[in-house]
């Protein structure tokens, strides 16, 4: 199993925090976001991580690079970060991962290490969505689910069904990667290299699998007020 931490960004929302570090070198409770994350990958005997940087790239490989880890780690560097968004970025990490299936991590989201557990251990060999059916804030990115808790669409502009928030992690595995893949290119083809990456599952209606971790410890940080939230939820 490798992982790609999507950590290409330039988090404006979290300025001035953010003119002098990444995003992911933000720290919650004295443990930077992407510290969080490699930890627990090792921790999960993860065979590699592939780490996509941008902005302020090489803080990032030096905080790495201090840290004694066994798993491999690989970086990609997203030239178009200023101008793209993470579609890009994903796509970057993909041509990694080499016909393997892998995690896909946001570098904005702090969260446990149960988390990732559930994850390897629901829908084996399965593309699995991780969302939150509780906390469903405005203006994130949401999920409608048909019967069997298959994502039908994805969009921030989902108030009314079966409802839940997707949070940025996923698990993407043989029997849909191709498709996967096929479709962010679709869309990079039709010039859309500055939406989310989660916008090619609305080609996949129904087959995506989902992953409710409501009980799990974790939050997105994009504000300063998300992380005052993430700095109680980790207290």
């Amino acid at each position: 199993m490798k992982a790609i931490v999507l950590a290409a960004g330039m988090g404006k929302r979290l300025r001035p925090m953010t003119n002098s570090i990444p995003k992911c070198l933000v720290k919650v409770n004295g443990k930077s976001i992407l510290e969080n994350t490699l930890e627990i990958l090792d921790n999960l005997n993860i065979e590699e991580t592939i780490v996509v940087v941008g902005y302020l790239y090489k803080k990032i490989i030096k905080k790495i690079d201090s840290k004694k880890l066994n798993m491999k780690i690989s970086y990609v560097h997203n030239n178009e970060y200023e101008n793209t968004n993470n579609i890009v970025s994903l796509l970057l990490g993909m041509e990694k991962t080499e016909g393997n299936e892998f995690i896909i991590i946001e570098s904005d989201v702090f969260f446990d290490q149960q988390l990732i557990i559930e994850l390897l251990n629901k829908h084996k060999n399965q593309t699995v969505f991780c969302i939150d059916k509780i906390h469903l804030e405005p203006n994130t990115m949401r999920v409608n689910l048909d019967k069997n808790e298959n994502i039908v669409e994805i969009s921030r502009d989902i108030t009314t069904g079966n409802i839940g928030r997707y949070i940025g992690i996923a698990k993407i595995s043989g029997d849909l990667k191709k498709e996967f893949l096929k479709n962010l290119e679709r869309l990079i083809n039709e010039g859309k290299r500055d939406i989310f990456y989660d916008i090619a599952i609305n080609y996949m209606p129904g087959v995506v699998k989902t992953l409710d971790i409501s009980n799990v410890k974790w939050h997105e940080i994009d504000t300063i007020e998300d992380l005052r939230k993430a700095e109680k939820i980790f207290n």
